[in-house]
């Protein structure tokens, strides 16, 4: 996981053509990860966020696209 983590944090940062959001902070903890929040599945599946997974990751997401620069400025 480290390894595909620093490939995506290097294309990031080489190609300036996307913008990776890592859902790490809202999973995991200092020691743990874990798909359940509240007694209820995060997941609903091994690859797909519940619906509230989705509102979990959301306001993640939401923050990284606002801090985005204006559509034709340089990132």
């Amino acid at each position: 996981m480290r390894t595909y983590r620093a490939l995506i944090a290097n294309l990031e940062l080489d190609q300036k053509l996307f913008l990776a959001i890592d859902p790490k902070p809202v999973f995991c903890d200092r020691t743990t990860c874990s798909g359940v929040r509240n007694d209820q599945l995060l997941y609903a599946d091994d690859n797909h966020l519940s619906i509230l997974g989705s509102k979990t990751v959301a306001p993640l997401i939401l923050q990284s696209l606002f801090a985005l620069p204006a559509i034709g400025a340089q990132r």
